[in-house]
């Protein structure tokens, strides 16, 4: 029976449903170890939705508003994460960055909706990945090789450091009238810190907040990737931000319909809650100090990433960031499937790698005169990750890629280089998601025919049948007659002596 299932599993028959999920540090992480009392903040959020047709995936507000959001966040906290003023061109003064007192850890988890595949595996990995053998790409990164581990910068992070976790949920539907944005949290955590830092925060955003359960012994969360840490660790503080209380707002959440039109008038409410978010971000990570004023979002950059995220794969600003070409190409945010090939990421993977990149990397906060301005990666530093992002070389081992696969399966690499590697089940208990691989798919089209065509056929059809039926009824007849003279005449026949 077993090794059926090892069989169900192999490549030649099955895709694993997954991808990559994406997570940095707006500082190193190696800053931190896991020993260390430095606390961590984490925001996160899920980039991944679905839909009866995996290849019409928009997820407006089920995912792609809140991947704007953190977007939004990391370009209003870029110049500002370490707590230093903004660089001024005109007086020539730089303030030297200084780190957030707090580590704070953004991540984009992928998978979410086929049983949370990107944050369990994330969790599991932090718990106890153990890796055999070691390498290192060119930028000098390290990496597993067997087990494969696209990145090990994980192994620096510990649960038991996690001072607070926000999730963004759906966020694109707030009441224009009287916007509110929900907190959800879970009875058992140990909230009541992060709450006072949330209510604080909010008493000048102009957003209203409320708590989604007033009643704390009632309070839960709902489905979301929060759950997959609280699994691991039942006390954490953590919420989630929505725009709903009880009843989810979006009458299309994972459908084809939860496009650009479903979410027509919210970039007003998604910057809303980035610049809200934004700000507690920066409050928690500089150990409950009150953001500074200029700590704001800019709305035009909400109203950009939305538009790149739900109606045009192929926008400028992508075309800049990840280089993407061709006409207007609608995106699609379903989880694909999981390779262990970076270079066969998602394109959302791919955009929030270069984002994350791009916005969290130290160069960023760097004066002009300081920085690598380039057009093209031939023109960054080789053999150190740094990559040309929008005119600026940037350091691209700052964002990390995390597989997003069901840890209920292994990778079983082969050794003798026979080409004999295969994944199969390592735990049975584990919701395990795949998809067939098909190796000819094929579609016949059928030219509709014209009414005049079809009425005729009918009547055709009529004519033949009216014709027919007598002609079978006589026939019926005589064939019945026949068997009754040949019955009538083998029973009159006499023995003979």
């Amino acid at each position: 029976k077993r090794l059926r299932l090892i069989e169900t599993y192999r490549e030649i028959t099955t895709n694993k449903t997954g991808g990559q999920s994406v997570w940095t540090s707006l500082s190193d992480v190696s800053d931190a170890k896991p020993d260390d009392s430095q606390s961590i903040i984490m925001l996160m959020a899920r980039m991944d939705s679905t839909s009866m047709f995996h290849d019409i995936v928009p997820g407006a507000d089920s995912n792609s508003a809140a991947v704007a959001a953190i977007f939004a966040i990391l370009d209003a906290i870029a110049d500002w994460r370490t707590g230093s003023a903004v660089f001024d061109d005109d007086t020539n003064s730089y303030a030297k960055p200084v780190p957030f007192k707090s580590q704070v850890i953004v991540g984009l988890w992928t998978g979410e909706t086929y049983g949370y595949l990107g944050s369990r595996t994330f969790v599991e990995d932090v718990l106890g990945f153990k890796c055999e053998t070691t390498a290192k790409y060119d930028s000098g990164e390290e990496y597993c090789s067997v087990p494969y581990k696209e990145s090990l910068a994980f192994k620096e992070i510990s649960l038991d450091r996690i001072q607070a976790i926000i999730e963004l949920d759906q966020i694109a539907l707030l009441d224009s009238a009287n916007p509110t944005l929900y907190i959800h949290r879970e009875s058992k955590s140990s909230n009541d810190e992060l709450l006072q830092r949330i209510q604080a925060v909010a008493a000048n955003s102009g957003l209203r907040l409320a708590l989604a359960e007033p009643e704390e012994a009632k309070a839960q969360i709902p489905p979301s990737s929060l759950n997959t840490f609280l699994r691991a660790r039942p006390n954490l503080p953590g919420v989630v931000l929505a725009d709903y209380q009880s009843q989810y707002k979006n009458n299309y959440y994972n459908s084809q319909w939860d496009d650009g039109t479903n979410v027509a008038a919210s970039a007003n409410s998604v910057c809303a809650v980035a610049n809200f978010t934004a700000r507690l971000l920066w409050s928690l990570g500089m150990s409950n100090e009150l953001p500074p004023p200029r700590l704001r979002v800019n709305c035009s950059m909400v109203q950009t990433f939305m538009d790149c995220l739900v109606k045009n794969n192929t926008c400028q600003f992508n075309r800049d960031m990840i280089g993407v070409e061709g006409g207007v190409d609608t995106p699609s945010h379903y989880a694909a499937v999981y390779r262990r090939r970076l270079s066969s990421v998602s394109l959302t993977s791919k955009l929030a790698h270069d984002v994350f990149s791009y916005y969290t990397a130290l160069q960023h906060s760097l004066p002009r005169s300081q920085r690598h301005n380039c057009t093209k990666d031939d023109q960054c530093p080789k053999k150190q990750g740094y990559e040309c992002k929008l005119g600026m070389c940037v350091n691209g081992t700052v964002a990390h890629y995390h597989a997003a696969v069901s840890p209920g399966l292994e990778y079983v690499v082969d050794q003798l280089g026979l080409g004999l590697s295969y994944w199969q089940i390592k735990n049975a208990s584990e919701p395990n998601f795949t998809e067939s691989r098909w190796q000819n798919t094929g579609v016949r089209l059928y030219q509709a025919s014209k009414y005049v065509t079809d009425l005729l056929v009918v009547l055709v059809g009529l004519v033949v049948t009216a014709t027919c039926v007598p002609f079978f009824m006589r026939a019926n007849r005589l064939v019945a007659a026949r068997l009754a003279a040949r019955g009538e005449a083998l029973l009159n026949m006499r023995p003979i002596p």
